[in-house]
């Protein structure tokens, strides 16, 4: 199963549906979904490109328990080299993009307002980013053994412009970007 199509009509897709799912390599997700849930393509390594639903509004995590391997909305997708998020999204969840090590561009719409944390952990090939003034949260992300930086792990990158808007969700603790 390399190719999928959801009908048009189906408004939810559950947590975790297409974790692991080797060799998907496309998605479609029509419109007619409005809540997708966590994980829901986590380790979908041979992932290149999807087109989401543009009335979805976050990119959720999904954990089972604090050791979990892999819970990311993208997490491990090791072939997704770019993304175009809808304008609808609000919320990018913690590790949404962690360990897209082909990933090298993304486009962070005005829309969003939350990123979580260690969101783009281990994207090797990420070079660019720019993160715009709307966004006014960046969350923790606490992994076995310390914090995980947003950007941990992303050995191109050439330049970051972050907001001056956003606000640390933990005052006990600095933002870490890099770790």
């Amino acid at each position: 199963l390399s190719i999928i199509t959801i009908p048009d009509g189906v408004s939810y897709i559950g947590n975790r549906v297409f974790e692991g799912c080797s060799s998907l390599t496309f998605i479609k997700i029509p419109n007619s979904v409005i809540n997708i849930g966590g994980g829901v393509f986590c380790d979908c390594e041979a992932l290149e490109s999807v087109e989401l639903s543009e009335n979805i509004t976050s990119l959720e995590e999904y954990f089972l328990d604090y050791f979990d391997d892999c819970a990311g909305f993208f997490e491990k997708c090791s072939s997704l080299r770019s993304i175009i998020i809808p304008d609808s999204i609000i919320k990018i969840g913690n590790k949404a993009f962690a360990e897209c090590i082909s990933l090298e561009s993304i486009v962070i719409p005005n829309s969003v307002k939350e990123i979580g944390g260690g969101v783009f952990y281990g994207c090797k090939k990420l070079k660019t980013i720019t993160l715009l003034d709307n966004i006014t949260t960046f969350e923790h992300y606490i992994r076995c053994g310390g914090y995980c930086g947003f950007f941990e792990g992303c050995s191109s990158l050439v330049s970051i412009t972050i907001p001056k808007s956003i606000n640390d969700n933990d005052n006990n603790q600095p933002l870490l970007f890099f770790n």
